[in-house]
């Protein structure tokens, strides 16, 4: 029995060391001469990813791209291909000494020559920076393929660098049709490339027309800017929302004024808090109304505890006064009693 348990153990420990940290899942054909890889991480993977390619008919040597990939980054997509190719990919990773570490088995892909009349095909018409320093990108479709496509799919990365597309899936609205989306994770100051493709039951169609766009760093500092600011005085207006006389509606218009506006200006602002305008004077005047009904409601209160007092001593004083009357008057009737007695018996003794 411990032998068994011994076996057991070891081919567990041997089973687990040789088990793949990265699994290269799939490979889809984007079009005629690009494909998408896609792997998953079967453990936490510290050092970077490469991707390398051949073709499989020969004893090619393997291609290396240079784009590096990190952990959880899990989709790639190598252009430039051969059409009417098999090919194999791989990925691979460098230890520290410089020592290649192959990290998947190769697989095989043929790459077909795609028909551009059964796919369909977005065109990018513009793409603009909004306010906010993102990209605006629009684009438009043959109405013959609207039904059968299923989602959009957007690319986008830095021209002038080595990175590899970023991909935004975006699902498809039969009603009403999506033609615009809005690209946010963006850097100031660069350069981008744009192209988009659509998903169907057909499969995944070729990569539109290429647009490329720059961002500017003033648009972002502007944001920048405005965002700050905007925290800075919602922070002062809630902490002296009371001391200025503002209520909750005046506080609201103001914010929303201040988000509205593309530049701000906290002295000229600041100046305004410090002198109420008109508004601010009304609602002192109703602060002003409800302090002097207040104050003689206090005023009515009191005079009504006071004569409440009053009314009570009077009651204490009285039945003081009555006690007091009827122990005199009690006094008086025995007096007269005592008295009255002693005149008959004297009365009496005369006649006698």
């Amino acid at each position: 029995m411990s032998k068994l348990f011994y076996f057991v153990f070891f081919y567990q420990k041997i089973f687990i060391s040789l088990a793949p940290k990265i699994e290269l899942t799939d490979i889809s054909q984007i079009d005629s001469t690009t494909v998408e890889l896609t792997w998953n991480y079967n453990e936490k993977y510290d050092r970077n990813i490469q991707i390398q390619y051949r073709f499989s008919h020969n004893k090619s040597s393997w291609i290396t791209d240079n784009q590096l990939y990190t952990h959880p980054t899990t989709q790639a997509i190598i252009s430039n291909l051969d059409s009417n190719q098999n090919y194999r990919f791989r990925l691979i990773s460098y230890d520290r000494l410089g020592r290649m570490t192959i990290l998947t088995p190769a697989r095989r892909v043929t790459l077909k020559q795609t028909d551009q009349l059964n796919l369909a095909i977005p065109q990018i018409t513009d793409a603009w920076i909004t306010n906010e320093g993102h990209i605006n990108l629009k684009w438009k479709m043959n109405d013959t393929f609207l039904d059968h496509i299923d989602e959009f799919l957007i690319y986008y990365r830095l021209v002038n660098s080595n990175e590899n597309f970023t991909k935004i899936i975006v699902p498809n609205i039969r009603f009403p049709m999506i033609d615009s989306y809005t690209i946010t994770t963006i850097k100031p100051n660069e350069k981008y490339e744009l192209r988009m493709a659509t998903y169907s039951n057909r499969g995944l169609s070729q990569m539109s027309n290429s647009m490329e766009i720059s961002i500017p760093l003033s648009k972002i500092a502007t944001t920048i800017t405005t965002k700050e600011n905007h925290k800075y005085f919602v922070e002062f207006l809630a902490s002296n929302s009371r001391r200025l006389n503002f209520n909750q509606k005046n506080l609201d218009e103001i914010l929303e004024n201040l988000t509205k506006s593309k530049t701000d200006n906290p002295t000229q602002i600041m100046h305004d808090l410090a002198s109420p305008n008109a508004s601010t004077s009304e609602n002192k005047h109703s602060d002003l109304l409800y302090l002097t009904i207040g104050i003689i409601s206090g005023i009515l209160l009191i005079l009504i505890i006071i004569l409440i007092v009053m009314c009570v001593l009077r009651i204490l004083q009285r039945k003081k006064f009555i006690g007091k009357f009827s122990i005199f008057l009690k006094i008086k009737i025995n007096i007269f009693l005592s008295s009255s007695s002693c005149q008959v018996s004297q009365w009496f003794g005369i006649l006698l």
